[in-house]
């Protein structure tokens, strides 16, 4: 699915399309390599004109799709030796239905790999 490229972009926007940490695109704001403005929260925002014209100083191909798109994939590391609290974690992060509590005393088969999962 394509997106639009946005009017506005925040430090992390900029950051993924420049491949470079969000620190690096402070950085050059404050050196005045790329002009942005703050909002009254204090968080930077840089227009697209101006992304655009520093992309074409810099030699970055303005190109959303191949720089943005395929930047979407998130992943999280889960790593906890207590199996109750990865599955809760899991639970909480796919919204999946939890499990029945079993009468103390009884075990509970699981299909789960014995090494805390990555997902």
């Amino acid at each position: 699915m394509t997106r639009k490229v946005p009017d506005v972009f925040s430090t992390h926007s900029a950051a993924r399309f420049c491949r470079v940490t969000p620190m690096t695109i402070i950085r050059w704001i404050e050196e005045g390599r790329i002009r942005a403005y703050k909002t009254p929260g204090g968080h930077r925002r840089i227009m697209r004109a101006d992304l655009e014209d520093f992309s074409r100083r810099n030699g970055i191909p303005f190109i959303w799709e191949e720089r943005v798109e395929n930047a979407e994939v998130r992943r999280l590391l889960i790593v906890d030796d207590d199996k109750s609290t990865v599955d809760a974690i899991l639970d909480a992060i796919f919204d999946r239905p939890t499990r029945p509590r079993r009468a103390p005393g009884r075990s509970s088969t699981r299909t789960t790999p014995s090494t805390p999962a990555v997902w």
